[in-house]
C-alpha cells in the first residue's frame, strides 16, 4: 500500500534555496534565527499555536527494561540511520550511504521491499527520513533534502532536491514532520560558528513554501540541558514527534540519552539509554498500532555487529495488542 494514490511525480529537478540572511540574537538567554523573504514575515496562523502540553510521552515506556521486541537486521541495513512510520503503521528505514528506502515488517523483522531514488542511485551522507503528506523526504548531513513518493519493489523513483542552506551552520542528523505547521524539523548534531554554539538547534523548513520557515528555530539551551543531564552538551542523532502529546523525542548516540522537548525547546523528560542495549542509537520513530497504542522504535547501527531495531510497548493503555 503506497502513501497516496494521487502523489506528485515530477521530473527530477533541483530547487536551490538560499538564505537571504541569518541573524542570531540573544533574548533572555534564548537564541533565535529568522530567515528573510521577499514577502516579509506573515502573522502566525492559529494552526501554529501550541496549547499547553500534558503528560510527557516518555512516561508511557519502560526504557530501562528490555524492549518488548528486538530484531536483528540484514547486513545491507548494518548502517541504518533513520526510521519513519507511515500513517497506516508501516516502517520505512534507510542506511547512511545510499538513497535506498526499505520497508521493514517490524513484527517479523523482515525487509518487505526496497526502492531507490533515481535510476542509478544516489550516494551521500543521509541522516534522516520523514513522511510528510504525500511525500517521503531524506536529508543529508549538509542539509540537502530529497523528496520522492513511495515506490514498488526495486523501483527507481523520481525525486526533487532542495538546498535548505542550514549546512552552512550545522551538521544535520535527524528529520521529522510537524503536521500542525506543515514543516520539516532538521535537528543539528553539531553547529558551526559562535552564533549557535551554546545549545541544540532544530530548524524548521516549510513544506508549503519550500524554504526555511519564517518562524524562529527551536532552541534548547545548554542551561536547559544541564538542568536535566550530567553534561551540558547533547548531540542529536534522531528526532521523532509523539502524536499523543505533540512533543519531540530526540535521541543521542554519543550521550546514550533520550530527551523529550516541547515545540518551544523546554525539556519535559529525560531517559538514559543503556550502552549495552543501544550501542549506537541512530533512528527513532513512533508507530500507532491498530489498538490506538503508540509503539516507540529505536534503531541501532551495527558497527562490527548486526544492526537492530528495538520496539518498546506503550504502557499508557490498559489494553494493548
Amino acid at each position: 500500500m503506497k502513501l497516496a494514490t494521487k502523489a506528485r511525480r515530477n521530473s527530477p529537478y533541483t530547487a536551490r534555496l538560499k538564505i537571504c540572511s541569518v541573524v542570531a540574537i540573544a533574548f533572555w538567554g534564548v537564541h533565535a534565527i529568522a530567515a528573510c523573504s521577499d514577502e516579509g514575515k506573515t502573522a502566525q496562523t492559529a494552526a501554529t499555536q501550541f496549547s499547553p502540553l500534558g503528560e510527557a510521552s516518555l512516561s508511557f515506556y519502560k526504557l530501562r527494561k528490555s524492549p518488548k521486541v528486538e530484531w536483528k537486521l540484514p547486513n545491507r541495513l548494518s548502517e541504518i540511520s533513520g526510521l519513519a512510520a507511515t500513517p497506516d503503521g508501516r516502517i520505512l528505514a534507510h542506511n547512511d550511504e545510499q538513497a535506498i528506502i526499505y520497508e521493514i515488517d517490524i513484527d517479523e523483522g523482515e525487509i518487505v521491499k526496497s526502492f531507490r531514488l533515481g535510476p542509478s542511485g544516489i550516494k551521500a551522507d543521509f541522516e534522516g527520513i520523514a513522511i510528510a503528506e504525500e511525500s517521503i523526504f531524506l536529508v543529508t548531513s549538509r542539509g540537502t533534502l530529497y523528496e520522492a513518493v513511495e515506490g514498488d519493489q526495486d523501483e527507481a523513483v523520481e525525486y526533487a532536491t532542495y538546498d535548505t542552506g542550514v549546512g552552512d551552520v550545522c551538521e544535520v542528523e535527524g528529520l521529522e514532520y510537524e503536521p500542525l505547521e506543515r514543516t520539516l524539523l532538521l535537528a543539528c548534531k553539531t553547529t558551526h560558528g559562535s552564533r549557535l554554539k551554546d545549545g541544540v538547534a532544530i530548524f524548521r523548513w516549510s513544506i508549503e513554501n519550500r524554504r526555511l520557515s519564517e518562524r524562529d528555530l527551536i532552541w534548547i539551551s545548554e542551561d536547559e540541558i544541564k538542568r536535566h543531564l550530567p553534561q551540558k552538551q547533547f548531540h542529536p542523532s534522531g528526532i521523532a514527534r509523539h502524536p499523543a502529546t505533540g512533543t519531540y523525542l530526540i535521541i543521542s548516540a554519543r550521550e546514550h540519552a533520550l530527551i523529550e522537548v516541547t515545540p518551544r525547546g523546554k525539556i519535559v523528560a529525560v531517559e538514559n539509554l543503556k550502552s549495552g542495549r543501544h550501542r549506537h542509537a541512530e533512528g527513532i520513530t513512533v508507530r500507532q498500532r491498530k489498538s490506538g497504542a503508540f509503539d516507540l522504535l529505536i534503531s541501532n547501527e551495527g558497527g562490527d555487529r548486526r544492526a537492530r531495531i528495538a520496539r518498546y510497548r506503550d504502557r499508557s493503555r490498559k489494553k494493548n495488542d
